[in-house]
């Protein structure tokens, strides 16, 4: 519960769209649905490759619970995040090969 007391010193009812209604709900399900497949990269040896997927769902988790839709877009940014960490990662072992691998593992 100390987590949820220190998301609520953040959180505020605020741009209520983005999170209510059958608009809101698929918004935040496609989040969600796009941070689990983020999450099931098998990106062995590569370090925080699940817990950034893991904060843009733990963020719309928030925004659902406190109906605060900038929640939403703090997560939208973690996904952006996501993406282009699992990009420059996959560029540097495509371009690097076998000497990026030894890095990350």
């Amino acid at each position: 519960m100390k987590i949820l007391g220190w998301c609520r010193r953040f959180t505020k009812p605020r741009y209520s769209y983005w999170v209510t209604g059958d608009k809101g709900r698929q918004i935040s399900g496609l989040t969600i649905m796009a941070g689990g497949l983020l999450m099931a990269i098998p990106a062995f040896g590569l370090p925080f490759n699940n817990l950034i997927p893991a904060l843009a769902i733990f963020f719309v988790c928030v925004a659902e619970l406190e109906q605060d839709g900038l929640m939403v877009f703090v997560a939208f940014g973690w996904l952006i995040a996501t993406v282009l960490y699992f990009v420059v990662a996959f560029a540097l072992v495509w371009f690097l090969g076998e000497e990026a691998l030894s890095f990350f593992s």
